[in-house]
């Protein structure tokens, strides 16, 4: 049984797995499976996630269902974008303003990290349509963006303060 590694979109030229190759493997009497390490080596580059296929064949004692299995590497080295909660009172009177902070996993790439955020009612709601209770004033910003080497980026979401349970 021989096992090359071919590339599809992972390569041996990227470094991005080590080749291996394996000539005369058993899978021994009374066994049903026989394991094949790949090493995959890290690395920071953002990247899609990438394949690679493991081929068996000149197989003797069994027929091949599927000769070829699929290494995928997962890119892990994209920021991944998350939100606070922010709890406060609003007052009786005049307003408060709730800072929600968008925060990055990793530094901004070249270019930054762009993106669309806005408000949306819950339980509180932003008087559109007017008959709605004005507990906030609403936001709707597109191509917000956290800049190149930065990490966060914040929205301030003005609150209106009144007496009403």
């Amino acid at each position: 049984m021989i096992l090359p590694l071919r590339d599809s979109t992972a390569g041996v030229a990227d470094n991005d797995y080590a080749a291996k190759s394996l000539t005369g493997q058993t899978i021994a009497a009374g066994n049903q499976t026989y394991t094949f390490d790949v090493i995959v080596n890290g690395d920071v580059a953002v990247e899609l996630n990438e394949m690679f296929f493991v081929n068996v064949n000149n197989v003797i004692g069994a027929t091949v269902a599927d000769a070829q299995g699929l290494g995928t590497v997962l890119n892990d080295d994209s920021p991944v974008l998350s939100i606070n909660d922010v709890v406060a009172s609003e007052g009786d009177t005049g307003t408060t303003i709730f800072t929600f902070t968008v925060t990055s996993s990793l530094p901004a790439p070249a270019g930054g990290i762009t993106f669309d955020i806005a408000t949306a009612d819950g339980t509180a709601q932003d008087d559109n349509p007017a008959t709605e209770d004005n507990d906030y004033l609403r936001r709707k910003l597109t191509a917000q963006t956290i800049n190149a080497g930065n990490t966060t980026y914040t929205l301030d979401v003005t609150v209106n303060g009144d007496s009403a349970g």
